[in-house]
């Protein structure tokens, strides 16, 4: 976060948890009263970037979009302990590590899962104008030997006394 309501808890918080430091991992701090209201303060910030976040992506991965939704009720779940003061900051910042760390896993499982089907979905249209490409292949090899026999004739006949001498084309 950039706004500058964020700044009473950056010490605390690393912009991706995933690169917490050790000490901020055990940091037996409890928060303060104006972290807390700092954290009260920057929240409708984060609610309205998650709302966006799902929106956009609901139609393309809903999916997606379920995981990313749970992973924040977690976050929440942590912020409020946090915010009651029952767990310290490096304890809210451990949790919120193990739950990126176990989110993560579940989007490449979930985008695997959508790779997958996308690589099957394509096979399928491939196949199918393959198919489509022999059928009209097939079509014109009929139709050249349906023109052939239907096609008009010419005959041209020359006579000499008893002989008739006849030439089609």
């Amino acid at each position: 976060m950039q706004s500058s309501d964020f700044d009473p808890l950056r010490p605390h918080v690393p912009l991706n948890v995933m690169d917490a430091s050790l000490e901020q991992m055990t940091d037996e701090k409890k928060a303060t009263k104006s972290e807390i209201q700092a954290i009260y303060k920057v929240y409708p910030e984060t609610q309205s970037c998650r709302r966006n976040a799902a929106e956009s992506l609901e139609p393309l991965t809903p999916s997606i979009v379920s995981i990313m939704v749970d992973e924040w009720q977690r976050w929440d779940t942590i912020e409020i302990s946090l915010v009651k003061r029952k767990i310290s900051w490096g304890e809210a910042i451990t949790k919120a590590k193990n739950t990126a760390i176990e989110t993560n896993k579940e989007l490449t499982g979930a985008w695997e899962k959508i790779d997958s089907q996308l690589q099957q979905s394509h096979m399928a249209e491939i196949q199918q104008r393959q198919q489509a490409f022999s059928n009209y292949m097939q079509y014109l090899q009929n139709q050249q030997l349906i023109n052939s026999v239907n096609r008009p004739r010419t005959t041209n006949c020359m006579g000499s006394g008893n002989v008739v001498n006849c030439t089609t084309y």
